[in-house]
Formats: structure tokens, sequence, C-alpha cells
């Protein structure tokens, strides 16, 4: 495809999209300055207009919000870009207590790709009354700062390690590792924390023998849906040959000692709502008219009513094993596929030609139209 008569979008509809590298022929491709949107509605890329990503090769994208994404640098300063009309908005320098490692160069060299989990903002960067909140650091720590305070601050009360978060409501949830979720209200003039409660979970025997942990692993979401807390359980199987997870040994043969399948594969997905009053999470069978895309950057639950072009009760899921991207694995950012909750079946989201991502795609529910 010839990605230099590809059509410009512009901004104007809400849509799901997809931002992935436009060309990736050579192998130690890392530029992220040449980026293109793929529609899920009709699986057809477009070109952003020109110079959007001027300057930010190598940069590292960590968050989706309102249609602004949340970047590092290569120098690992924080911004947020709108790719549609270009504007940039740079965030406070991470503070260096919050490094806990030695030199500046160290930091940009080998942890800034890991530094920050998860970004969201409270608003629109467009009304100047933004928060922007991150999960950090090895032990996925809690900071926020505003746009009229220009720094960093760790969230009060926030003590345990954390695995998502989400705005509801001008409202900050917090999912920590432990499955509890904490609440900070961000109305004041500081954030406040309002809430924080261990759920129980009512998830049948028959789930865990599906599932063995020898063969599974598993992520989990916060997600939204129409002022309802959904807690997402992705199942994934660690090796899988022919649609069925199996040991790695499994995978090896005496002529042939490397894997001979994908080394993870999304093979489930799980659903629960949160019950505020029985402080419990409540397990869900259907979305039904809903549709959910799930990111590791952003999340959003979506009705299929506002997309003609796609199924209702479904689950869009890029793949989010960053961390695993770069092995040796000609396989990277290829679990992007399509969940259906009625049949417990899963179709290709986007069919690649590429033999591997070596950039994890980007989930951005922007305001756009493509013509």
């Amino acid at each position: 495809m010839n990605f230099s008569r590809l059509p410009v979008a512009k901004s104007n509809l809400q849509k799901p999209l997809l931002i992935i590298p436009c060309n990736q022929e050579d192998d130690d491709y890392t530029s992220t300055s040449e980026r293109c949107l793929l529609s899920l509605s009709d699986e057809k890329l477009y070109k952003f207009k020109e110079n959007v990503f001027k300057g930010l090769d190598d940069a590292w994208w960590v968050g989706s919000s309102y249609g602004w994404l949340v970047i590092l640098d290569e120098k690992a300063r924080p911004l947020l870009l709108n790719p549609f009309s270009g504007d940039r908005i740079r965030l406070p320098l991470i503070p260096k207590a919050f490094r806990q490692c030695g030199s500046e160069s160290y930091f940009v060299e080998q942890l800034r790709k890991n530094f920050i989990a998860r970004a969201v903002l409270q608003f629109s960067p467009s009304t100047s009354i933004f928060s922007a909140v991150i999960i950090y650091g090895c032990n996925y720590k809690l900071a926020y700062c505003s746009y009229a305070e220009n720094r960093w601050t760790n969230l009060a009360g926030a003590k345990r390690a954390y695995m998502d978060i989400i705005f509801c409501n001008v409202k900050l949830y917090a999912l920590a590792v432990n499955g509890s979720v904490e609440v900070w209200d961000f109305r004041g003039n500081l954030p406040m924390k309002i809430l924080d409660i261990e759920p129980s979970f009512a998830i049948e025997e028959e789930k865990n023998i599906n599932f063995p942990i020898d063969k599974f692993s598993t992520q989990f979401y916060l997600v939204e849906l129409k002022g309802e807390i959904l807690l997402v359980k992705r199942i994934v199987g660690n090796f899988v040959n022919a649609g069925k997870a199996v040991y790695e040994t499994d995978l090896l043969t005496d002529e042939d000692t490397q894997p001979l399948v994908c080394p993870y594969r999304t093979m489930h997905f799980n659903l629960y709502k949160l019950d505020f009053k029985r402080i419990k999470w409540e397990k869900l069978n259907s979305l039904n008219d809903q549709i959910l895309f799930l990111g590791g950057n952003h999340s959003i639950s979506m009705s299929a009513q506002d997309l003609p072009n796609f199924e209702a009760n479904s689950i869009h899921f890029t793949d989010n094993r960053w961390d695993e991207m770069n092995e040796d694995y000609l396989y990277g950012g290829h679990d992007l596929d399509v969940f259906n909750f009625e049949y417990g079946s899963i179709k290709p989201l986007y069919v690649c030609e590429m033999d591997r991502i070596y950039l994890p795609p980007l989930l951005a529910v922007l305001h756009s139209i493509l013509n």
C-alpha cells in the first residue's frame, strides 16, 4: 500500500481508532514520527497531517483521553498532543525523587519506556482545568498534576500498587493489585480519598479448572459503562498452539528447539460490575448492546447503535504485552482480536501484514471523521 496516497484524517465525529506504524520494513524500525490511523469500522488506513509528530522520534505513548495523546518524548519529558490540531501541552517534568535510580541518562535509556504504566486525564486539556494522573515506577504508585499547579504530587492515601485507573463523574477509580478499589474526589482544591473497598469475587470453580494458572495468565481493566464501573478480566494463554493453550515443552521437537507457535494469545474474558452496596464484584454474562474497547493505554465503552459496523456484546482488544514485544519472537503486537460474549468466540480485529508490530498499537477514541 502506498501510504503517501492515503487520505488525511480530519476532526469531527467520535470513532474508535488504532494508531500504528505506517511502515516497518526495517527490522530496527523504531520511529514514532511516522504513524497512521487504522479505522476499525472499515479497516482502512489514514494519514495524519504532516509534521504532527515532528520531533517525536523514539517517543513512547502512555495514554489517551478526550482525543489527546499522552506521550513521553525521547528525553522522558511528558507532553499532551492533539493529533488532529497538532496542539501540544508540556506537562511537568518527572521529579527525580520519583525515579529511584541513578543518572539521568540511565533513566532515559533504560527505564523510560517502562516508567509510566498508565496515564489518564480528568477533563479535556482544551478546558485548561484538567488534571493528569499516572501509574508510575516499579512499585506502580499514583501521582497527579493539575494544569494550575504544574507539578507532580503523589496521591494522598494511595498505599498500594495499582493496575488500572479511570475517571468517572469527576472521581478517580484505581484498581489495586489485590483487587481493591479506591476512589478519589477531584472536585476540591486537593484530591480527597472517599472510598476504599475490597470487593469479593464470585468466580465459579469451573473457570479455574478451565484456565489453570500454569497455562494461563490474567490482565485486568477498569471500564466505565453508563456510569457503572466494570472490571474486565482478560485470560491469556501463555503458549498457544492451534487455538489451544499448551505447555512450552510441548512446542519443542528433537529437530527444532524453538517454539513453533504464538508465545501468548488471549483466550477468554470474564466481566464483573461493581456493586457498591454489597461490596462485591457481580458477574455479568452479557454487554447487551454495548461494545468495549480495551487497550494498554486506554479503555472505553460505546453503544453499538452509534457504531453500526460493529458487533454488539463484544470486546475489541489490542496487544498490550508491552514488556514482551521486544523478545525474540516474530509476533509482538499481534494479539488484536474481537471477543463475542454470546458465543465465547474470538476473531481477528485486524489482519496485519507485518510480521511484527515493534511499537505498541495505541487505542484512541478520537473525535474524527475519515474522508
